[in-house]
Order: C-alpha cells, then sequence, then structure tokens
C-alpha cells in the first residue's frame, strides 16, 4: 500500500470568486503561480525556472478564471475538483512513479500535463458539456467526487485524499469494512488484506493522505474503493 503525504492547497479567502463557493468537501486548487520569489513547492521553483512553463501556466489561470466565472454555480463543485485534481497530476511529475515513466525529464513531464490542461480548458470552453462527459479524466480526487463519478473509473486506479476511519476496530480481519473520509463526505473502502497491527494502527491513528487503489463495482453497481 502506497501512500502520498496530502498536498498543501491554498485557499485564498480574500478572494470573492473563492468565498462564494461553501464547499466544506472541495479541495481549492491553485489560480497560478504569482509570486516566484516566496514560491515553496518544488513544482513552483522549477516553472519559475523556465519562461515558457510560466507563459504555459499563466494561461491555464487565465483559462481557468474565465470559466470560474462562466460556469454555472452548481457545476463549479465539479469543476474545482477536476482543476485540483490536474494539479496534483502535474505535482506527481516530482514522485517516483513519473520519474522513472519520464527518466527523470522533469521539463517534459511538467511541459506535458500544462499542455494537456490548457487544450482541455480551451475545449470546455467551447464545449461546457464536457465538465460532464470528461468527468473520468481526473484520477486524483476526494470522497464527494468518487461517489459522484465512480462508476466510471470501474477497473481503473485512482488516488483518493482523506482519512481512513474503520468501521469496526474489534471485529474480524476479513472482511474489514472501513470509509475514507473529507469533512462531509466519505467512501466506501476495502481492503485485499490487512493485518491486525495495521488494522490498530489505522484505528489508533485516523491516517489522512492519498491514498492508491482500484475502483471495483459490488454486487449493486455501487463504487467501492479497494486497496491492497
Amino acid at each position: 500500500m502506497r501512500k502520498f503525504l496530502i498536498v498543501a492547497v491554498l485557499i485564498c479567502l480574500s478572494s470573492p470568486s473563492f468565498a462564494e463557493l461553501p464547499y466544506p468537501d472541495v479541495y481549492f486548487p491553485r489560480v497560478g503561480i504569482t509570486d516566484c520569489k516566496s514560491g515553496l513547492e518544488q513544482r513552483v521553483k522549477y516553472v519559475c525556472r523556465h519562461a515558457d512553463l510560466l507563459a504555459q501556466d499563466k494561461e491555464r489561470a487565465r483559462l481557468y478564471q474565465d470559466l470560474h466565472k462562466s460556469i454555472p454555480y452548481d457545476d463549479r463543485r465539479v469543476f474545482l475538483t477536476q482543476e485540483w485534481s490536474w494539479e496534483n497530476a502535474e505535482t506527481a511529475c516530482f514522485d517516483s512513479r513519473e520519474e522513472a515513466r519520464y527518466h527523470k525529464d522533469y521539463m517534459r513531464c511538467v511541459q506535458d500535463r500544462l499542455q494537456e490542461r490548457v487544450a482541455a480548458l480551451k475545449a470546455l470552453k467551447a464545449d461546457p458539456s464536457l465538465l460532464m462527459k470528461k468527468a473520468a479524466d481526473y484520477p486524483y480526487m476526494d470522497p464527494w467526487y468518487f461517489n459522484k463519478f465512480g462508476r466510471r473509473f470501474a477497473g481503473k486506479a485512482i488516488n483518493l485524499n482523506g482519512f481512513i476511519e474503520i468501521v469496526d476496530c474489534e471485529g474480524p480481519l476479513k472482511p474489514v469494512r472501513a470509509h475514507i473520509r473529507h469533512n462531509e463526505s466519505t467512501a466506501d473502502v476495502e481492503f485485499e488484506s490487512l493485518t491486525i497491527n495495521q488494522r490498530d494502527f489505522y484505528c489508533e491513528k485516523g491516517i489522512g493522505t492519498q491514498w492508491d487503489g482500484v475502483v471495483r463495482l459490488d454486487g449493486q453497481g455501487y463504487a467501492i474503493f479497494h486497496m491492497k
């Protein structure tokens, strides 16, 4: 079971565009890089060192802001989550899996992610229906998004963010019922295997992070997050 530290999310409460969105279970995405001197994240430092990447990031931010204003209020929750998901995919350029895939060519990885996102935002601007049609293109998610679109990810690997909660910390190990929670939303979890020590650790600590797993459907067609 691989776990990754929660990506820090900057919430600009002073901005009217964010303050008007009372979504307690949605992660707010970055608007764009506005200050290269104070940027602490690895991807910010890297993008700031390359003028072409910084220009693409600014174009992404402009498209994002335009769409944020035009997307109907009820759909913005989906839009915010998808942008946050993309940002996680870009940040993943610097983790071990993407490093291996790109042979540590960070420039190409970040460039690919930015080009993909700019193209997606332009397409969404031309055809707003793509917001829902392309929902399964975003594998980084929170429980709220998982519950809404989980069945579209059946058989796919995803990354689900939140705190693990074991339903019965005294019961049998097979099956172990659990949830991943983020604020008001929870997603159902099944473990392929779990030792007593692992169960006790989760029960005691309540670990919150980004979890790797695969989406499976139960007998009634409901999405379940399967973890190894």
